[in-house]
């Protein structure tokens, strides 16, 4: 999956702040709670993970359905950090922040309220994959020499 320098772009105006993503029942992998052999616990979001400044908009969808839910409370910083989606959303009200595949959440604690599990993460966008214009760009030079 690739993304574009819009979207590099967008997240370089983004403000640090606070995001949360929520699900209805799911599990949490092993990983993110069995510390691996650097006592770290997390995983990597292989996708383009969809996250919300608005923390009601998460708990909506993490406890919308009566299953147990999960909620990652991510806390964003200077430098990782995601495109604010708003401007393009058909649901600007839900204050989307999308950020790019391969992005690292690293458990710091969890809690819970009511039926949801709450996981503070800190996350670490991946800063080395190519935009699409610059695989294109790196692919005319192998084909066209």
């Amino acid at each position: 999956m690739w993304y574009t320098s819009e979207a590099e772009e967008a997240g370089r105006w983004q403000m640090s702040l606070f995001g949360s993503t929520g699900m209805s029942g799911g599990r949490l992998p092993a990983e993110f709670k069995k510390p691996n052999q650097f006592n770290v616990c997390g995983g990597i979001e292989f996708a383009f993970m969809s996250t919300t400044t608005d923390r009601s908009v998460s708990m909506f969808y993490a406890s919308n359905d009566g299953k147990p839910g999960v909620l990652f409370e991510i806390q964003l910083g200077m430098v990782d950090r995601g495109a604010d989606l708003r401007w393009l959303s058909q649901y600007p009200h839900e204050a989307e922040i999308c950020f790019g595949p391969l992005s690292g959440l690293q458990v710091i604690r969890t809690r819970v309220e009511s039926s949801v599990l709450i996981v503070e993460v800190r996350l670490n966008v991946n800063m080395v994959s190519m935009t699409l214009e610059q695989v294109v760009a790196k692919r005319y030079k192998v084909v066209a020499g």
